[in-house]
Formats: structure tokens, C-alpha cells, sequence
């Protein structure tokens, strides 16, 4: 979820040179994405090594479809996951055309999440093993997090730079509480 990168990249005419920045990567499975999608990531924290991944999808499973959850954050060296598989829950979704806000809970653990896009540029996508779609990314986003355990602030970090996806929520409209 967080590592260094150092190095040159040649794209046409253009040259880019990396000095101690920050990376992130990942691999998706399967042959297309899902219907309806929240991702975000940011590993561009105040303090080196914190970084913060987060997936909410509609995950179809023997004819049934249900909300999946999978979020890590890292932070101060201690690791923070709300995941389907440990029985976190998603509390609340909001969204306008501008971002996203996500209320996670772990037990007596919460994490608030508010993400704004800046800006959005096309990524192609796959549909069933064809890269034939097309989403809007913001790699220029910003989040903040707030993390609480029995009411009590245990962390608040910020980052300018985050990606946020948000595909299927119908994100033109200009509020909206989604029930999930």
C-alpha cells in the first residue's frame, strides 16, 4: 500500500524523474469491474508509512448480489482493517458530484472517511474480459480521516493527494444518503 519510488519514466517527448515518492499498487481479479464501486487511496500522508486504501462493492455471489467492505488503514506503524470478513460494518454512504462521505465501524472502532474529487479524467475499464468501458477517476483528490475507538479521537490525518472512484451511485446528482 505504500512504497518508494525512484526512477525516470519517457512517455513520448515527455521525461519524469521520481525521487523518494511515494507508490501504491494493486491487482484486481476477474474480467470486469463492479456494477456499482467506491475506491480510495492515499499514501501521501504528513507521516511517512501511513497510507489508506478503502473498497465498497456490490459483489455478485451465487445469484445474489451484497455489499462488500474492505478498508486498511495504516497509521503510526499500527494497521486499521474494516473488512466484510471481520464483521465491520458500513455505517453510512453520502455523496454529491464533488466526493464522498463513509462512516466505517469495527466493533467499538468508527472511521470517518470524506473524500473530495479536484479533478476527474477518464480510465478505461474492463466489461467482461474487453477493456470497453469508461470511468471518471480523480488521482487529485483529497481525504480526510478521522479515526475514533468508544467516542475518543485517536487519529486525524489528511491527505492532498488521494485517488476516489465512484462508479454506479449515480454521482450527477447533488446529494444524496444512498441506503446500503
Amino acid at each position: 500500500m505504500d512504497h518508494s519510488v525512484n526512477g525516470r519514466l519517457k512517455y513520448g517527448n515527455t521525461h519524469l524523474e521520481f525521487l523518494n515518492d511515494r507508490g501504491y499498487i494493486e491487482k484486481d481479479w476477474g474480467s470486469s469491474f463492479p456494477e456499482q464501486y467506491i475506491w480510495i487511496q492515499a499514501n501521501n500522508f504528513e507521516k511517512q508509512g501511513d497510507s489508506f486504501m478503502c473498497s465498497i462493492a456490490k459483489i455478485p455471489m451465487l445469484g445474489v448480489k451484497f455489499n462488500g467492505l474492505i478498508a486498511n488503514l495504516h497509521h503510526n506503524g499500527k494497521e486499521y482493517r474494516f473488512a466484510t470478513y471481520n464483521n465491520s460494518k458500513i455505517l453510512e454512504i453520502s455523496h454529491n458530484k464533488d466526493g464522498v462521505s463513509l462512516k466505517l465501524s469495527k466493533k467499538d472502532i468508527k472511521l470517518f472517511i470524506h473524500a473530495i474529487f479536484d479533478t476527474k479524467g477518464s480510465l478505461k475499464a474492463p466489461t467482461k474480459g474487453t477493456m470497453s468501458n469508461t470511468i471518471k477517476e480523480g488521482l487529485g483528490g483529497k481525504i480526510s480521516l478521522t479515526l475514533t475507538q468508544k467516542g475518543k479521537t485517536m487519529a486525524e490525518i489528511t491527505s492532498p493527494y488521494a485517488g476516489i472512484e465512484i462508479v454506479g451511485y449515480g454521482t450527477e446528482v447533488t446529494d444524496r444518503k444512498l441506503k446500503i
